[in-house]
């Protein structure tokens, strides 16, 4: 809930504005919130479970995605 009240409020996307010529995208944000709250109907070791495995899927994906090698020249 912070990340996403955070994401929308006027200095972050007046900075990213500047920035990038664009508002800042808090769709992320929003899946993050809606997948916690999904998670509240389930029961704690199933929760426990898939939030595991959430976690671990986005920390693959955040190391083989994208490298600074695509951004950098040396």
């Amino acid at each position: 809930m912070d990340t996403l009240q955070l994401c929308y409020t006027p200095i972050p996307q007046i900075k990213h504005y500047y920035r990038y010529g664009t508002l800042r995208d808090c769709s992320s944000a929003r899946r993050e919130l809606f997948f916690a709250m999904s998670l509240k109907s389930k029961s704690e070791e199933e929760a426990i479970q898939i939030a595991r495995e959430r976690q671990e899927e986005r920390f693959r994906d955040k190391i083989t995605k994208r490298t600074s090698d695509g951004v950098w020249t040396v």
